[in-house]
């Protein structure tokens, strides 16, 4: 969609912000926002194949407007290291001129271990970034970036600056809480403080965020799981995703007390 604030109709200007996919649907996220000369990319995630795509691996987005527009491309930052953010990196980084991905240091590792699977690829200009920092990218655009609640480590929000405002994408997200459902302090205090900035627009993603009413925190998610492993009797089998590596940890190190 374009992005009309009053003073943008005035001068006849247009922030664009352009779903490639992930919009009603889980994978494929990525998404591109464009104002002149610059634009930036926020993810570049992959699809499994559904029960109507049989004989399909994966699905990606359609990559062609980007293509037509390789000399715009700033960047392309990652919010997460879950495939349906990064597996569609391999795929199409190359197609829009294989400009410099931007992350944080656990996603740039992920990104890395899955690039090994396709050799004959040129090498990615990845650059690892933490969320105090700000870049200016192209004559217009500048990126900050800010600390959110995931099922994986080092997932994060961005903003981006316009001059007009800014748009903001949460990335997935858990709004973390104490069990009487409410936010953290720090929870409390980021989306505070982005609340108080000239926003123009909150690209928020929550798996479920339709159904009212809270997810469990991880904490309560963790008692849970060291009630059954202390009760178990014998031998006890678990499976979790591979990426939910606090999960994992805290499952090796329950078992082990």
């Amino acid at each position: 969609r374009a992005v009309h604030p009053p003073e943008l109709k005035s001068k006849g200007e247009v922030i664009r912000v352009i779903p490639f996919g992930g919009v009603e649907e889980v994978g494929k996220n990525m998404t591109a926002v464009e104002y002149k000369e610059d634009m930036v990319i926020i993810d570049m995630g992959l699809q499994f194949s559904q029960e109507d795509t049989p004989g399909i691996d994966y699905i990606i987005p359609d990559t062609s407007y980007l293509e037509a527009r390789k000399k715009k491309n700033r960047g392309v930052f990652i919010t997460h290291g879950h495939l349906d953010h990064i597996g569609g990196i391999p795929f199409m980084i190359g197609k829009i001129g294989n400009p410099p991905i931007y992350t944080r240091l656990m996603t740039s590792i992920l990104i890395k271990k899955r690039q090994e699977e396709f050799p004959h690829l040129p090498p990615l200009d990845l650059k690892v970034i933490e969320t105090e920092m700000k870049l200016k990218v192209g004559k217009y655009l500048t990126l900050r970036f800010f600390r959110v609640t995931h099922t994986i480590p080092d997932a994060m929000g961005i903003i981006v600056e316009t001059p007009h405002g800014n748009i903001i994408f949460t990335g997935d997200l858990k709004i973390d809480h104490s069990g009487d459902k409410v936010p953290t302090k720090e929870e409390q205090e980021t989306f505070e403080k982005l609340g108080s900035e000239k926003n123009l627009l909150l690209l928020a993603d929550s798996t479920n965020a339709e159904v009212p009413g809270w997810s469990h925190s991880e904490r309560a998610v963790r008692e849970n799981l060291k009630k059954i492993i202390a009760d178990s009797p014998g031998r006890l089998i678990m499976g979790t995703f591979a990426s939910l590596l606090e999960r994992v940890i805290f499952v090796i190190k329950t078992a082990e007390e």
